[in-house]
């Protein structure tokens, strides 16, 4: 519960910030129609491979670092081989 607060007593995004969040969000095919107004929370599944963290398993995706760009990524219970 105290991750998905942190996002929310973060300072509000200046407009280069959103603009950087909304075309990663684009590139990574999440909708939008407008710029973002919130800071990313990426809280990734326990399970989520290396890969999944930083990306490039396959060219069109991107990982959850990258997703949490100008915002909260929450690793929780991060296991050694993931």
């Amino acid at each position: 519960m105290l991750a998905h607060r942190i996002s929310t007593i973060l300072p509000p995004l200046s407009r280069a910030e959103a603009i950087d969040v909304t075309r990663i969000h684009s590139i990574a095919g999440i909708p939008a129609t407008d710029l973002a107004s919130e800071r990313p929370l990426r809280a990734p599944h326990d399970s989520t491979t290396a890969a999944g963290l930083v990306g490039g398993a396959r060219a069109d995706r991107v990982g959850e670092v990258v997703l949490a760009h100008h915002g909260v990524l929450f690793l929780d219970k991060l296991s050694p081989g993931s």
